[in-house]
């Protein structure tokens, strides 16, 4: 056909542009759910310094006893450690130009304030998950599905998982956590864990899970919160820990009372950069000004509020 064609620019595409969505689509995020989880030191701010710090009180020296009635009442004592947070300034930026606010269609300022808040939430939620793992007690799923061990080290030091974590694994950990760290609850009666997808799947797909949840859904309490069994209530978290260790293992903490102290100097906030070049240097950054730490060190307090499920 000789006459006019939409396919053909000059014979009849040049007719119209191309329409621009006014709807700006932003990539998927992870969940995000250690910094929720924080003890906040609430009387920490500005104009105090960069560091805090803080005690902590151990048990007496000897336990009480039976005594006789003119026996002189016996004597002990406690020891109390300190610790410290130190503040840190967080931030980061996104540049633009004076044309670029000038030309766009689309609002550049919004689009660069929304990705730099998904990546303040993601950059404070690491930081804080960064001391969960932190903590002395690793516990290493081992053995096969069929012949189950496990290994515990008090030390740090990882041992290599060799299956992703089930019941068994759960009710060890949380055992453990009840009778031989005597850790104070989360909640009133339960302790809390974050899990990476893997991890809760390998808890899941457990044939004992299954049959316990047939009974009942019990209220949830805690943003993200998925389920709970066995006295602990679990968290889906996809930001900081892995579900790709090695056999595709998956990782967890599991937690009581106070686990991460958290200080805060300078709240999270976007700034604008004071302009340069007459204003066509231009800059959009978040900010924050804290730190994070764990509580209690086992090495050297003797006690311990976390312990790290392994995925490698």
């Amino acid at each position: 056909m000789a006459g006019q064609q939409w396919a053909v620019g000059a014979r009849g595409g040049f007719l119209t542009n191309i329409k621009l969505s006014k709807k700006l689509r932003e990539v998927a995020q992870p969940m995000m759910r250690f910094r929720g989880l924080v003890r906040p030191e609430m009387e920490f701010g500005k104009n105090v310094g960069d560091t805090l710090q803080f005690d902590k009180v151990g048990n007496v020296a000897t336990e009480g006893r039976v005594i006789s009635e003119t026996e002189t009442v016996p004597e002990t004592n406690f020891t109390i450690s300190k610790d410290t947070i130190v503040a840190k300034e967080y931030s980061n930026s996104v540049p633009f130009t004076w044309q670029v606010e000038l030309f766009a269609d689309l609002d550049i300022r919004s689009t660069i304030i929304n990705a730099l808040k998904n990546d303040m939430a993601k950059v404070l939620d690491k930081a804080a998950g960064q001391q969960f793992v932190a903590t002395d007690l690793k516990y290493a799923p081992t053995g096969t599905e069929t012949a189950k061990t496990s290994t515990i080290t008090t030390n740090g030091t990882k041992s290599a998982a060799t299956r992703n974590i089930s019941v068994w694994d759960l009710k060890n950990i949380a055992d453990e956590m009840r009778s031989t760290y005597k850790m104070p609850f989360y909640t009133t009666n339960d302790f809390m864990s974050v899990a990476s997808t893997g991890a809760l799947r390998g808890i899941k797909d457990d044939s004992e899970f299954v049959e316990a949840t047939k009974y009942g859904d019990p209220d949830k309490l805690f943003s993200g919160e998925c389920t709970r069994f066995y006295g602990v209530r679990f968290v889906e978290e996809s930001n900081f820990l892995t579900s790709n260790g090695t056999g595709g293992l998956g990782e967890a903490v599991f937690f009581g009372e106070d686990p991460v102290v958290e200080i805060a100097v300078y709240p999270e906030e976007v700034q604008s950069k004071i302009g340069v070049d007459f204003g066509r240097d231009r800059a959009i950054r978040w900010v924050w000004v804290g730190g994070f730490k764990i509580t209690w060190d086992f090495s050297t307090d003797g006690d311990a509020r976390i312990f790290h499920l392994v995925s490698s």
